[in-house]
């Protein structure tokens, strides 16, 4: 299993917005590859939020990446461009 983690600043005052555009894209990541499952975490007084996406491989995390249409209207609700989203690939470790 990978996780594909990311973390953005938002515009303030944009939190509300980011999180309706990324729950009406969610059926578009949940027909990815391998996609098993999505939490987004947020920190609003610091106008951050963390999204955390896990796929059964590495190569379904990535196929993320071809959403461009969806990336850009979630960073247009969010008011941040898209090469300011830090991303990285964690394995996640099994729990036994």
């Amino acid at each position: 299993m990978i996780a594909r983690v990311s973390v953005v600043q938002l515009e303030p005052g944009k939190i509300d917005a980011f999180l309706d555009s990324a729950r009406e894209a969610r059926p578009k990541v949940e027909a990815l590859p391998g996609f098993s499952d999505s939490e987004i975490l947020v920190d609003r007084k610091g106008g951050r939020v963390m999204v955390v996406q896990l796929y059964e491989s590495e190569a379904g995390a990535r196929a993320f990446e071809s959403l461009t249409e969806v990336r850009q209207r979630v960073a247009a609700a969010g008011g941040y461009p898209l090469g300011s989203v830090k991303t990285e690939y964690w394995e996640v470790a099994p729990r036994d």
